[in-house]
């Protein structure tokens, strides 16, 4: 009998029901297969091959065009019938979700506990998104839309049902570097509950989603898996209201439950004389103990506003002077600071602020996560062309023993961190 799992234990795998990608990634992902070919710089790159009737849905090649084309034919009917207008995406997903439990309504899977679920087993909420009214209102201009796509080919109820359904259970689909794909349904990963500390990493691999331990995980194991449905890092009452907001249920894990976590994630400035974090509500620093007195009234309104790259990056020096990394705020700044040099090249300016924002990620995520390995990998890769290759080898190091555990040594982008190891 089992009665524990070590980190990097395959908890489950479960393959995709339904998805959707997104707009921004359609040409680099392969609507069949779900491969992001293009995503590894050390391979030549690929051109995917477009439908030629509905011009939305790409593939890797032929084969899988042709295993794609039983599930995408009624979609491109319909698609190219309303050409030039082209649906969002949560209608495509709705439509393809619908088709699919047409098709195979008795579709289920076995779950790790011996449990069986299906498309009916997951949660709807459906009283709680028919009272939102801005989901309700929503919803009703989706149906108009699904309405001149494929007529009265299913109800209003099954539509609504459906998209109740894919608000609460369907999530970001992320290529092995952690962009945003698109959007899927999972049977499995929609039956294991939430926590703002999870304890197994998320990883999509084409059309499965795996999740491997974080740490160890007590019997049972899969009724104590545990991922968050929040994605970013964010005080107690914003986490708060956004899984109230998309979920209906308020959070009572261990790191909602302390308030010590908001000390300095809400809010706070660099000590004048340590540079350490001085929270909001503290008077003086907790590391040096001198007394603040800092007034950033005028700078928080920049975190705010809606800046072109190179407002961005002259605010960010102002932000940088300012607050401590460990503030929610400035570590999200940072990471639009980092988008911003990665377009322009500045691969120097890159490096330096991806070493600033470490400590947060340290601090926030787990040793195993695989949003602090792919940080590192960012470093590693940046110290490597920068040649700064005694930096470049530690933080590879440390990449290689997060992926072991979240991916596996078999796993594409293990793989390609040792071409890029063998490249110094």
């Amino acid at each position: 009998m089992v009665t524990s799992i070590p980190p990097g234990t395959l908890v489950l795998k479960s393959p995709c029901y339904s998805h959707i990608i997104s707009p921004h990634s359609m040409s680099n992902v392969c609507d069949s297969c779900l491969a992001s070919p293009n995503i590894f710089d050390h391979l030549p790159p690929v051109s995917l091959y477009r439908c030629s009737r509905c011009k939305l849905s790409y593939y890797c090649n032929m084969t899988c065009q042709r295993d794609g084309w039983s599930d995408h034919s009624k979609e491109c009917k319909y698609l190219k019938k309303i050409q030039p207008r082209v649906p969002p995406a949560i209608v495509r997903l709705i439509l393809r979700t619908c088709q699919k439990h047409k098709k195979e309504p008795d579709l289920n899977e076995k779950l790790p506990d011996g449990s069986i679920r299906s498309f009916k087993d997951l949660e709807m909420h459906k009283e709680d998104i028919s009272n939102n009214i801005d989901k309700k209102e929503a919803f009703s201009s989706f149906l108009q839309v699904i309405q001149a796509c494929v007529g009265d080919l299913f109800t209003a109820d099954h539509l609504f049902e459906t998209y109740c359904r894919v608000l609460i259970n369907s999530t970001e689909i992320t290529d092995c570097m952690g962009n945003s794909v698109g959007t899927g349904l999972y049977l499995g990963l929609s039956a294991v509950d939430h926590s703002c500390v999870p304890n197994v990493n998320v990883v999509f691999t084409n059309t499965e989603v795996e999740l491997r331990a974080l740490e160890t995980i007590s019997a049972p194991v899969f009724g104590n898996t545990r991922v968050s449905y929040n994605n970013s890092v964010l005080p107690i009452k914003l986490r708060q209201d956004r899984l109230k907001e998309d979920y209906f249920f308020l959070c009572s894990c261990e790191l909602c439950s302390n308030r010590e976590f908001d000390l300095f994630c809400e809010g706070s400035t660099l000590c004048e004389a340590c540079k350490g974090p001085v929270g909001a509500t503290q008077d003086s620093c907790s590391g040096c103990g001198k007394g603040q007195e800092v007034d950033v009234s005028k700078e928080k309104g920049i975190f705010f506003e809606s800046l072109e790259n190179d407002q961005l990056m002259k605010a960010y020096n102002i932000l940088r002077t300012k607050f401590h990394i460990y503030d929610y705020r400035m570590l999200e700044f940072s990471e639009k600071a980092m988008a911003v040099c990665l377009i322009e090249e500045n691969f120097e300016k890159f490096y330096q602020i991806g070493e600033s924002l470490l400590p947060a990620y340290k601090k926030y995520f787990s040793p195993n996560s695989t949003s602090l390995g792919l940080h590192l990998a960012k470093l590693a890769k940046s110290a490597i062309y920068l040649n700064k290759t005694e930096e470049g080898i530690s933080y590879l190091k440390q990449c290689f023993e997060i992926f072991k555990l979240s991916h596996g040594e078999d796993s594409k982008l293990y793989q390609y961190l040792i071409t890029l190891r063998d490249t110094i």
